[in-house]
């Protein structure tokens, strides 16, 4: 009883099941639409709930932060334009929603370990 008084025990992690299911279709809008810009205001519009919420929720079940999450489905699909077409660096990075082919290179290298050029060789 003491515990709940004082706020110990409770379990702040907890979300509505409704909370998931907009959750799961904000981030299913995030990987259908990682190639445009995505502002946090259009997609707490989509979970129906506030941004601070949305941030909050998004990493309980995520384990990563919205952004994160846009540049990974972001660097998938790179990945997949890397191994199966023939379109240059900076085509694959406008492509998904970089205008500077550089960010881009830099940004693949941090998630995945090596510049696209070598990805691309090695899965070829």
């Amino acid at each position: 009883m003491v515990e709940h008084f004082h706020g110990h025990g409770k379990n702040q992690s907890h979300l509505s099941d409704k909370d998931i299911e907009q959750i799961t279709n904000v981030s299913a809008y995030i990987k259908d639409h990682a190639a445009f810009p995505l502002t946090l205001e259009q997609l707490s519009r989509i979970a129906c709930m506030g941004q601070t919420k949305l941030k909050k929720s998004f990493k309980l079940i995520h384990g990563c932060t919205i952004t994160e999450f846009i540049q990974q489905a972001r660097i998938e699909h790179a990945e997949f334009l890397l191994s199966h077409t023939d379109l240059s660096i900076a085509q694959i990075a406008q492509t998904i929603g970089y205008s500077n082919a550089s960010r881009f290179a830099e940004l693949f290298k941090r998630n995945v370990g090596i510049l696209p050029l070598e990805y691309r060789k090695v899965m070829r």
